[in-house]
């Protein structure tokens, strides 16, 4: 899946099925994480021929699924299930 990102670098990455990535000594800030296309958006994958992304459930520690505001010290952890 790749996802994109607001105020993280990389701005989007990749995770493999059964993968994760993690970003440490990330500064206190306000920072979004989106799976790219964003779930339940049509690709059209062909002449009349949609593909709808869904199924994706986010799972994060601060209870927050997309925006996370941290402070000095905050650890947050996202489980992203397909």
């Amino acid at each position: 899946m790749e996802f994109r990102t607001i105020g993280l670098n990389p701005a989007a990455f990749l995770v493999p099925a059964g993968g994760s990535r993690t970003f440490q000594n990330v500064k206190p800030g306000t920072y979004v994480v989106v799976q790219a296309p964003p779930v339940g958006v049509r690709t059209q994958v062909g002449p009349d021929q949609w593909e709808i992304e869904g199924g994706l459930t986010i799972e994060c520690s601060d209870g927050k699924p997309h925006q996370h505001d941290l402070l000095a010290g905050d650890d947050v952890v996202c489980t992203f299930t397909a």
